[in-house]
C-alpha cells in the first residue's frame, strides 16, 4: 500500500497568491499614508516654527504690505515643504537601498508629453488670467516676483517628488497599476490642499482643481516613461503665475 501523499491544490496556491498582493497593496497604502502625514504635518510645524523670525523682519521701505506679507509666507512655507519632503523621501530610499534620483531625476522625459503638458499649462493660464487671477496689481515688483520664484521652485520640487515619483513609485512597488495609482496620487493631492477651503470664494474650488490637475500630471509622469521633469516644469509655470496673485487675492478679499 503506497502511503498518502498531500498535494497542494492550484486554487491554493493562486489564493496565497493573492493574500500576498493583497498584503504588500496594504502595506504600500500605509507607507504612502504615514509618509503624507510626515509632510503635511511636519511642513505645517515647520512652517509655524519659523514664522517668529520671518515676521519680525521689519518691512523695507520700497515694499508692498501685502506683497510683503506673501512673500514671507512663501519664504516659510516652501522651506518647509522642500524640508519635510527632501529628507523623509531622501532617509527612505536610503534605507531601502533604492535609488532617489531614481523617482524620476535621471530621466529628460519624452517629446510627446512635454508638448502635451506645456500646451494645456497655457491653455489653463490663460483661463485663469482672464479672471480674478489676472485683475491682480504690482505683479512685477520685487518682492511679488520673490514670492512668485520661491512658491513656484519650492511646490514645483517638493509636491512632484512627492506627489508623483515617491507615492507613485512605491504604488507601483507594492502592485497596484497605473490607474490606480493616478487617483490615490490624485486624492492624496486635493487633500493636502484642503486648507485652502477657507480662503477659496467657493470653498472648494482649489482643492478640487488641484486634484484634477494633479491626475492629469500623474498620466503625464507615466506616459513621460516617470520624468519628473515635464510635471516640475507645468507645476513651476502654473504656481509662478497663479499661487501669488492667489494669496494677494486671499488678503484683499477675506472673506470673499
Amino acid at each position: 500500500m503506497k502511503p498518502m501523499t498531500s498535494a497542494t491544490s492550484p486554487d491554493a496556491g493562486e489564493d496565497a497568491a493573492n493574500a500576498a498582493t493583497t498584503a504588500t497593496r496594504i502595506v504600500a497604502v500605509i507607507v504612502c499614508a504615514a509618509m503624507f502625514a510626515i509632510f503635511y504635518f511636519g511642513s505645517s510645524f515647520l512652517s509655524g516654527a519659523a514664522a517668529p523670525f520671518l515676521d519680525a523682519l521689519a518691512k523695507p521701505a520700497d515694499a508692498s504690505p501685502i506683497w510683503w506679507d506673501v512673500a514671507k509666507h512663501f519664504a516659510r512655507s516652501g522651506a518647509a515643504e522642500l524640508i519635510a519632503v527632501f529628507v523623509p523621501v531622501w532617509l527612505y530610499c536610503a534605507l531601502r537601498g533604492r535609488s532617489f534620483a531614481d523617482l524620476g531625476f535621471n530621466r529628460a522625459g519624452t517629446a510627446l508629453p512635454w508638448i502635451v503638458v506645456l500646451a494645456v499649462e497655457a491653455v489653463l493660464l490663460f483661463i485663469e488670467l482672464r479672471g480674478p487671477i489676472g485683475s491682480v496689481g504690482e505683479r512685477f515688483t520685487p518682492y511679488a516676483l520673490y514670492a512668485s520664484v520661491i512658491v513656484a521652485f519650492s511646490a514645483a520640487f517638493s509636491e512632484e517628488l512627492f506627489f508623483r515619483g515617491f507615492l507613485m513609485d512605491e504604488l507601483r512597488r507594492g502592485g497596484f497599476g497605473v490607474l490606480p495609482q493616478v487617483v490615490i496620487s490624485m486624492l492624496f493631492f486635493g487633500v493636502a490642499h484642503l486648507s485652502y477651503i477657507p480662503k477659496d470664494i467657493n470653498g472648494w474650488t482649489i482643492p478640487v482643481f488641484t486634484a484634477l490637475a494633479g491626475g492629469f500630471w500623474s498620466l503625464i509622469y507615466v506616459w513621460g516613461k516617470r520624468s519628473l521633469w515635464p510635471t516640475i516644469t507645468a507645476h513651476f509655470i502654473n504656481d509662478f503665475v497663479v499661487l501669488p496673485a492667489a494669496f494677494y487675492l486671499f488678503a484683499t478679499h477675506p472673506g470673499a
